[in-house]
């Protein structure tokens, strides 16, 4: 809805799990190992708020360097860099022209 907030705590704290698979060393993908004493964990974040049209493949142009169809827009961007973080957030507001989703036979809007 334009003009709402969206927003999201994120939980960089290891979480605990069975060792499963090849991966038994390590944390497993995604999940951060946890620290060695005296060693801090430091993360990257890009969190992004954006819309996607897509358009049918019916009714596409067939041109060079084109995107398959589907184009975006960005509304907002958060980058952050943390280091011995276990949470941080991030909050953004809907733009108060963003066009809803919305389906039709030759484009959609999500």
């Amino acid at each position: 809805m334009p003009g709402a907030t969206f927003g999201g705590l994120l939980d960089l704290r290891p979480q605990p799990g069975p060792p499963v698979g090849p991966q038994a060393a390590g944390p497993g993908p995604g999940l951060p190992a946890a620290p060695a004493a005296g060693q801090l964990l430091c993360h990257q974040l890009v969190i992004l708020l954006e819309t996607e049209e897509v358009i049918s493949p019916a009714h596409r142009t067939r041109s060079r360097g084109t995107t398959g169809g589907v184009i975006r827009k960005l509304h907002g961007e958060h980058q952050e860099m943390t280091t011995g973080l276990s949470m941080t957030h991030f909050l953004f507001s809907v733009p108060l022209l963003a066009t809803p989703s919305f389906r039709t036979p030759m484009v959609s809007l999500r």
